[in-house]
C-alpha cells in the first residue's frame, strides 16, 4: 500500500509526503511497512520512507524496540543522501537500542565521508545522539568534533558550535 503511495512522489517535492503523513495513521503496520522500504533500492521509495518515518518520530510517535533494531538493522542498505540525512535527523527523536549502537556508529562514520555538507552535518550530531546514549563514546565523540573543526563548510561548522554548547550543558549538569 504505502510503496504505491510512495512512487508517486517525485523525490523532491514533499506534497505527496505530507498528503500522506495527513491520511495515513502511525500505526504498528505502517511503520514496519515503512521501516522495511528504508532498503529499497528505488530512490523515491528510499527516500520517502526515511522521511515520513523522520516527520513521524519529531511528532512524537514511539517506535517500538523491534522497530528500532529493524530501522538500524536497515543502515547499510539506505544509499540515498536524503535518505541518510532523514536517519540523522531522526535520531534526536528515538531511542538508541543497546546492541544498535556499533551499526550506528559505521553508519555515521560513512555519513561523515560523504560529499554532501548537510549530510556531514547530521552526521556530526549523530555522533552527539549516540554519546547522549551510551557516555562510553563520549571521548570518541569529541575527537571527532575536533577533526571535524578542519571542515570548511558553514553548515558543519555550524551544527559542531552547536553540538559543542549541548555537550558542555550535559556535563555541567552532571558535575
Amino acid at each position: 500500500m504505502l510503496k504505491d503511495l510512495l512512487s508517486s512522489y517525485n523525490g523532491k517535492h514533499v506534497s505527496t509526503l505530507e498528503e500522506i503523513l495527513s491520511n495515513v495513521q502511525p500505526v504498528k503496520s505502517v511503520i514496519n511497512e515503512l521501516i522495511s522500504l528504508t532498503t529499497d533500492q528505488d530512490h523515491k521509495i528510499q527516500t520517502g520512507s526515511t522521511w515520513l518515518l523522520k516527520n513521524w518520530a519529531e511528532r512524537g510517535v514511539e517506535f517500538s524496540g523491534p522497530q528500532l533494531k529493524a530501522l538500524f538493522a536497515s543502515l547499510p542498505d539506505v544509499i540515498f543522501w536524503e535518505a541518510k540525512l532523514h536517519i540523522c535527523q531522526t535520531l534526536p527523536h528515538i531511542r538508541i537500542p543497546k546492541d544498535c549502537d556499533k551499526i550506528l556508529l559505521w553508519f555515521l562514520d560513512r555519513c561523515l565521508k560523504d560529499e554532501n555538507k548537510y549530510l556531514r552535518a547530521w552526521a556530526y550530531n549523530g555522533f552527539y545522539e549516540l554519546s547522549c546514549h551510551f557516555p562510553a563514546y563520549n571521548n570518541h565523540v569529541s575527537r571527532i568534533l575536533d577533526e571535524g573543526d578542519a571542515e570548511k563548510t558553514a553548515a558543519v561548522k555550524a551544527r559542531i558550535r552547536i553540538i559543542r554548547k549541548l555537550m558542555n550543558k550535559h556535563s555541567s549538569r552532571r558535575n
